[in-house]
Order: C-alpha cells, then structure tokens, then sequence
C-alpha cells in the first residue's frame, strides 16, 4: 500500500533558486492533491490548479484556467497563474503545481520563475 508521500504522483520535482531564495516546485496529478500533508507544503506556499474545461479540442492558450487555491492572492500571484497556464502542457486535464517556499512574488521572481519552468514544462 502507498503512503500519502509516495502516493502524491509527481511528474517531476525541481529546485529553483531565486537570489538565496530556495523555491521547490512539484507538479501533482488532480486526483492525489488530498494526499499532500501540511508538513510536505510548509509555511510559505503558493498552489496552482490549472484545468481544461470540459470540451473537446481545447488546445489553444486561452483554453486553460489557472486559479491560485492557496497562497498569496495579489496581482503578481495571478500573473504568475496566467503565464503558468501558457505553458501547461496540453495532454493534461487537470493538475496542480505546487511552489513550495514562496516569499517574492516581485515581477523579476515571477518571470525568472516562467523561463525556469517553460523550459520544464514543456518536456514533460
């Protein structure tokens, strides 16, 4: 039998470092969000759900819906969920990113944070 740590399906883990600033990154599948702990999460979080709507044929940008579900919920957080479903690869239904250890979310995080990622995301 799984534990929660090993049941939350993880298509990767990355570390990015921003300025000292540690910052862990996980992609979660839709379904095994629940199985995350609040220990696994840690003080600083921002959690991301992005998800297709409910069509077929939806493949274009404008088709994925990012909402932040918990963190900061300012203006650069939502810039951050916007450019984060730009990149969402396109086979996925509905998955979570998980940045764990968040503090900035300063316009130069949040775009060094998108070349990070794009480079990512986009072979997974």
């Amino acid at each position: 039998m799984e534990s929660a740590t090993e049941g939350a399906v993880q298509h990767w883990m990355e570390t990015f470092d921003f300025n000292g600033m540690k910052v862990f990154i996980r992609m979660v599948e839709y379904d095994r969000i629940r199985e995350l702990s609040i220990s696994e999460m840690g003080k600083y979080f921002i959690l991301v759900r992005v998800s297709r709507p409910q069509f077929p044929n939806a493949s274009i940008i404008g088709d994925y819906d990012a909402k932040i579900l918990c963190g900061p919920k300012d203006s650069q957080a939502e810039v951050l969920a916007k450019q984060f479903a730009e990149i969402w690869p396109k086979s996925s239904e509905k998955l979570f990113m998980l940045f764990l250890g968040v503090r900035d979310l300063s316009p130069p995080f949040v775009n060094a944070l998108m070349a990070f990622l794009k480079n990512k995301v986009v072979t997974v």
